[in-house]
This record gives structure tokens, C-alpha cells and sequence, in this order.
């Protein structure tokens, strides 16, 4: 998984670059107008045309045969179980090419989310010395079931430079395999936090200020299913127990549409709806 995420971290930074700086709304309108007519074409490729036209045509047909026998029982009877039939025949001829589509528009949404999604951590306007327990930024580290005591064995370390500081002590509960730690910005920068257990390190990249980087994401995970869906950062090694640590991004600003990750997902499925019902008339497509 983490050769596939960064295959397409890659292939998407290439891709991009050239709207860098024109916005979320416009990019997420290419990546429509390219990914959509696409998904249509292979729909149409790989569904049964043929088919799907004639379940349509099937389920008018016994839907007119309803209507004319309306008062003969028997045959609405059979009119409706056929009407019924070919209704789920028609819904799985629509499905069955979906299934496969499903894969790139998860990868889709998944980058344009890490991009257009989330704010840098905002730099902390008060004096440290001012600061209580519950104003600062929180780091979740969640261990696996099988390394829920490690917990008590976690040491966080903040870089070098003074950019991050402590707000408080590492807080751990070994019987849910979790642990927090709270955290201020001081200045701003990119940051790699690192997580010492048992021997090993990890670490999660930690974003601030006011410019945000190419790429940002809230949760470094080592699920498989949710790597789908945070495809930045790599998956844990085995050996040091961790399933994700999440530190939690402000939802970026977006102009025109919902702030945050929803407001991507949103907005993308909306042009992507309007660019792909088009594709289906430009490309005759049975749908």
C-alpha cells in the first residue's frame, strides 16, 4: 500500500503542478473534466450495454403491460415480479463495472483531501508561560491490540529549534492501548515529532504557520483500508506496535464551498456529477 501511495503522491504532484496557486475550486474542475469522461469510458467498456438497454427496455415495456391489465390480478401480478427482476438484473449490470471504479475515485478524493483540505497548525499569540493544559494542540497515539502496554513505554520528542513546546506530560492508559500529549506551536515550519518505543522510531510530520505544504494530513496510520484514505505518510513498522497517531489540522478555508475535508469530498462529487452526466450524452453511454 505504501508503494501505490506513493506512486500516486507522485503522479499527482506532477499533475497538478501546474494549478498550483489557482485554487481548490478550479482544480477540483480539471480533475473532474479528466477523471470523470474517463470513468464514463470505462464504465462503458466493461458494462453490457446491450444489457442494461435491455432491462430498461424490459422494465418499460411491463410497466406499460401494468397499466393496460390494471384490472385483470393476475397479470399485474406477474408484470410486477418481472418489473422487480429485471430491476435488480438492471441495478447489478450498473454495479458490477462500479465495483472497480471505486478504487481510483478513492485515490482521487484522497489526494485532493490532503491538499485542499486542512490549515497549518496556527502559531500560539500567547505567552507559553500563560498557557493551561487544554489550549493547546493534542496528539492521539493509539497502539494495536497486541501492544496496548507499550503505551506506558512512549517517549515523544519534539525537534530541535524550539518551533513546538509541551503544554503537558504524556498521558497513558495501557489497558486501551492509547496515549496523549498536548502541544503549542512557538514558531512557525514543518516539524517531524518522533515516537520512541521499545527501540524503535517513528515519526509524524507536524505542519504550522500559515503556509501550508503540498501535502498535509491529520493521521498516520498502519490500517490498510484507512491508508486509502491518508496516503502521505507511510505505515508503521511492525515492531513498534503503533496502529495510528493523529494530530489534529484546522479545516482549511475554501471560497464557495463547505471548509475542510467535507467540503472537497463535497464539491468534488458535485462537479464530478455534472462533468460525468455530460460524458454520458457526449458519449452515448447506457447507464
Amino acid at each position: 500500500m505504501d508503494a501505490l501511495n506513493g506512486l500516486a503522491n507522485g503522479l499527482f504532484n506532477l499533475l497538478l503542478w501546474p494549478f498550483e496557486g489557482l485554487g481548490a475550486l478550479v482544480t477540483l474542475t480539471v480533475v473532474s473534466i479528466v477523471f470523470m469522461p474517463l470513468s464514463m469510458l470505462f464504465f462503458k467498456r466493461f458494462s453490457s450495454q446491450k444489457g442494461i438497454a435491455a432491462a430498461k427496455g424490459k422494465i418499460k415495456g411491463h410497466m406499460i403491460e401494468i397499466r393496460i391489465y390494471q384490472d385483470d390480478l393476475m397479470v399485474v401480478m406477474k408484470a410486477v415480479c418481472k418489473v422487480m427482476y429485471y430491476n435488480l438484473k438492471y441495478l447489478f449490470l450498473n454495479f458490477a463495472p462500479f465495483v472497480p471504479l471505486s478504487i481510483p475515485f478513492v485515490i482521487v478524493v484522497a489526494q485532493l483531501v490532503v491538499r485542499f483540505g486542512f490549515a497549518p497548525i496556527p502559531v500560539e499569540e500567547n505567552e507559553l508561560a500563560d498557557l493551561r493544559p487544554g489550549q493547546g494542540v493534542m496528539i492521539e497515539v493509539v497502539f494495536d491490540e497486541d501492544s496496548k502496554a507499550k503505551a506506558l513505554d512512549l517517549e515523544i520528542v519534539l525537534p530541535e529549534g524550539g518551533g513546538l513546546a509541551f503544554l503537558s506530560p504524556i498521558v497513558a492508559n495501557a489497558a486501551d492501548g492509547v496515549a496523549f500529549r498536548e502541544f503549542v506551536v512557538v514558531k512557525p515550519g514543518a516539524y517531524d515529532v518522533e515516537f520512541r518505543v521499545g527501540g524503535e522510531t517513528e515519526t509524524k510530520r507536524v505542519v504550522t504557520g500559515t503556509e501550508p505544504e503540498r501535502l498535509m494530513q491529520p493521521i498516520r496510520t498502519s490500517s490498510f483500508w484507512d491508508q486509502w484514505l491518508w496516503p502521505v505518510e507511510p505505515s508503521f513498522s511492525a515492531a513498534s506496535g503503533l496502529a495510528s497517531i493523529e494530530i489534529a489540522y484546522p479545516d482549511r478555508q475554501l471560497t464557495w464551498m463547505m471548509d475542510g475535508a467535507g467540503g472537497v469530498f463535497i464539491m468534488f462529487v458535485i462537479v464530478a456529477f455534472i462533468i460525468g452526466g455530460a460524458a454520458i450524452k457526449i458519449f452515448d453511454i447506457q447507464i
